[in-house]
């Protein structure tokens, strides 16, 4: 049995290109996303699964025994990572509006004290006039 290496997690950006011919191909794929950004990343993954598996055998060998599961699994694992994303960006914002939130917090107390003072300091005018 052949022993398979799971990917690091280090991450490189890199700039792509989308030929014409692949988006063309692309719109025959039903599980592949309409959005180009979306799509790039999709045949990013789609391409590291199929060079993980040329690695590790022939790719006739793999097709004869496997088929499309490679593919598969890697449309599985891009829907997955994109599932992530948004989770995360979800995240991101919803901690983004608590610190909002805290902050305007913040800035009713101060702007309550200020009024405090300042009625504080008319009624000390108010007695000092009555006098």
């Amino acid at each position: 049995m052949t022993e398979v290496e799971l990917p690091t997690g280090d991450t490189v950006a890199i700039e792509l290109e989308l030929d014409p011919d692949v988006r063309a191909r692309a719109t025959d794929d039903p599980l592949a996303p309409d959005d180009e950004i979306d799509l790039l990343r999709y045949l990013v993954y789609l391409g590291a699964a199929y060079l993980e598996a040329e690695r590790v055998a022939d790719y006739a060998e793999i097709h004869r025994r496997f088929g499309a599961v490679g593919g598969k699994a890697a449309v599985l694992r891009f829907h997955f990572a994109e599932a992530a994303r948004a989770y995360a960006a979800e995240q991101r914002a919803a901690a983004a509006n608590d610190r909002y939130a805290g902050t305007y917090g913040l800035i009713l107390e101060r702007i309550e004290q200020e009024i405090a003072v300042r009625e504080r300091r008319i009624a000390n005018l108010e007695e000092a006039l009555r006098r």
